[in-house]
């Protein structure tokens, strides 16, 4: 199981996931190096899906890759991209054996580019489609709780704000996915920045330092709405009271 979640901001994007893989037949749990991959050097992308299926995957979107892309725009690249996630969705459906306790591989992703001087996120659903997004997106088991903290976090706008104020959001939500929802995904939390300068992996001290921001942050949250209700004279309370 997976949460992997697609967030731009004004100067970039950021691609974030959890690091758990799960065989429901065995019920078993196993860390994976990375739901998250470079391909070529201003793109990034993320499945979630059977581990078998994603290498797959890897191994085509890696032969598609050329070193002009940067330059290219996403109408150009776009068709690229489908024609392979699509068609390896296509290939594990047509390879799938019907057995007892098992079920048809289901697959869905994240791209994430800054190519032709602009940042784009673009969704592969489970059934072939695509979608472009302008601010956010999540794919996997954890996406809709994903999409669900979004809502609370979105009017902070990271989309105008640099990617250093996105990479704390998006870590926010893929931390509350996971401790919410420890039965199908798992820490650590992985993260890549993609930016005109290129794509980059965020170390383990980098991602565990904006653990610690985020503390902070929550702890600031509950002393800024004591001072908030503390500060509230006569006059604000009676306003409040007429709104009401």
């Amino acid at each position: 199981m997976t949460v992997i979640i697609g967030l731009l901001c004004a100067d970039g994007g950021i691609l974030a996931s959890d690091s758990q893989g799960t065989d429901l037949e065995a019920y078993v749990r196993i860390e994976v190096v990375s739901k998250l991959f470079p391909l070529g050097s201003h793109i990034a992308w993320g499945t979630s899906g059977p581990n078998g299926l994603q290498q797959v995957i890897k191994e085509s979107l890696d032969e598609a890759a050329r070193a002009n892309w940067p330059a290219k725009a996403l109408p150009q690249l776009r068709p690229t991209i489908i024609n392979k996630i699509v068609g390896r969705q296509k290939e594990g459906l047509s390879n799938y054996v019907a057995l007892p306790g098992t079920r048809p591989p289901e697959l869905e992703g994240i791209v994430c580019g800054h190519t032709a001087a602009s940042c784009w996120l673009l969704e592969i659903t489970r059934d072939g489609q695509q979608e472009q997004h302008n601010k956010f997106c999540a794919v996997g088991s954890g996406k809709r709780h994903a999409y669900n903290l979004w809502g609370h976090l979105r009017h902070f706008e990271p989309h105008l704000g640099t990617v250093e104020i996105g990479k704390l959001i998006a870590y926010r939500i893929v931390h509350d996915v996971i401790t919410n929802e420890a039965a199908f995904v798992g820490f650590p939390i992985k993260m890549w920045t993609i930016q005109e300068g290129g794509v980059v992996e965020l170390p383990k001290a980098e991602v565990d330092g904006l653990g610690a921001l985020m503390t902070g942050w929550r702890n600031e949250e509950k002393q800024s709405l004591r001072r908030f209700l503390e500060g509230l004279g006569p006059a604000e309370d009676a306003a409040l009271d007429e709104q009401a």
